[in-house]
């Protein structure tokens, strides 16, 4: 094996081509390829141009009931003419229900606070916490539970 050599078999020509690519069909091709393409932009061009002509001809004209300029809006929903200022809006609505004061039952005196400030008044005075219910014994056998119980309100057997 050491003394073999490796010679490449490239055929009788030799290791390239003796001739260049025929250029008339490509060339009768790129012009096909083209030729179809206008023709296909032409036709669909036509066809949209007879669409809108036959759209305008079927176009319903206004009810003569109806008094003139006057505009009847769709039922709701509708869809958005403006998302973007419709979201902003909605985020001024929340963050105005967020930060400020306000009465939100002012028969019963359930008055709205900033968040921040309730924040802070849960900090000063802690969470409230619930009252533990009187047991004696198991739920039971006192028929009693406490509140945490996981039982789902029934009784022990």
């Amino acid at each position: 094996m050491a003394g073999t050599e490796h010679k490449p078999d490239h055929g009788p020509g030799g290791g390239y081509e003796k001739r260049d690519a025929h250029l008339r069909p490509l060339v009768l091709s790129t012009v096909g390829i083209i030729m179809l393409v206008v023709v296909t932009a032409a036709v669909v061009w036509l066809l949209l141009a007879g669409y809108d002509r036959f759209a305008r001809g079927r176009a319903a004209a206004p009810s003569p009931l109806r008094p003139a300029g006057q505009v009847t809006l769709p039922p709701s929903p509708r869809l958005q003419v403006d998302p973007a200022g419709d979201m902003a809006r909605f985020l001024a609505e929340e963050k105005a229900i967020l930060t400020t004061y306000a009465w939100e039952n002012e028969t019963s005196g359930i008055v709205r606070i900033p968040i921040e400030r309730a924040m802070d008044i849960v900090l000063e005075k802690g969470f409230p916490v619930a009252q533990e219910a009187v047991t004696t014994g198991t739920p039971g056998s006192s028929g009693q539970q406490k509140m945490w119980d996981s039982s789902g309100g029934q009784r022990g057997r």
